[in-house]
């Protein structure tokens, strides 16, 4: 007596990649979370070490469901996910993401003008801003003032002083993104020694 039967290969695991998006740009030392998902021949779920995370750059980068990279390298990267079942049969999926280097702001400032002279306790407003591509427009403490002569004279987008030393100055605003990139604008300016009053008696006449 006889039977026919047929022995089917067995069919690799099903790979999904969820997230990133394929195709997405990430700046650099940004989290970013890598999730997936696999199923076997049978429609059982595979986790953990059965799932690998590999990246074309910077080589494998983690396993399971799900994972958070944030220092990958600058780059363009083909991100696989490798899926395999009990029997050893393995499915991939893959995505292309880039990792972008952070671009730096740029600062400037608008008051005082440079070469701007100024007598000793007269008020003088600084007023300055800084945009960065990644965050938008600094505020705050992100914007530092210093002075060649008087160190670190304040912070923000604007505040004024009165009390800078006699002396040439470098006035330097330093903007910094959330990155620690940085910028300088800086403008120079003078503290003139504040003249004493003119003073003139009118009567009575000298000697009389």
């Amino acid at each position: 007596a006889s039977v026919t039967i047929a022995i089917a290969t067995r069919p690799d695991p099903t790979v999904t990649i969820t997230s990133p998006a394929n195709g997405s740009t990430h700046e650099q030392g940004a989290s970013v979370s890598f999730t997936g998902s696999a199923t076997d021949a049978e429609g059982n779920s595979l986790t953990g070490g059965a799932l690998v995370w590999t990246s074309s750059r910077d080589g494998q980068i983690g396993t399971g469901v799900s994972i958070t990279k944030s220092n990958l390298s600058v780059s363009a990267h083909t991100i696989t996910l490798t899926a395999t079942d009990g029997q050893g049969q393995s499915g991939t999926a893959q995505i292309s993401i880039t990792i972008a280097a952070n671009q730096k702001p740029t600062a400037s400032i608008a008051s005082p003008t440079n070469g701007a002279s100024f007598d000793a306790g007269e008020s003088i407003t600084f007023s300055g801003s800084a945009s960065d591509p990644e965050d938008g427009a600094l505020t705050g403490g992100a914007l530092v003032w210093t002075s060649s002569r008087d160190g670190q004279i304040g912070t923000g987008t604007s505040f004024t002083k009165s009390n800078l030393s006699v002396g040439n100055h470098t006035i330097r605003l330093i903007a910094t993104d959330s990155d620690g990139a940085m910028d300088t604008a800086s403008v120079t300016i003078a503290i003139a020694t504040r003249p004493d009053p003119t003073v003139t008696i009118t009567s009575p006449a000298n000697g009389s």
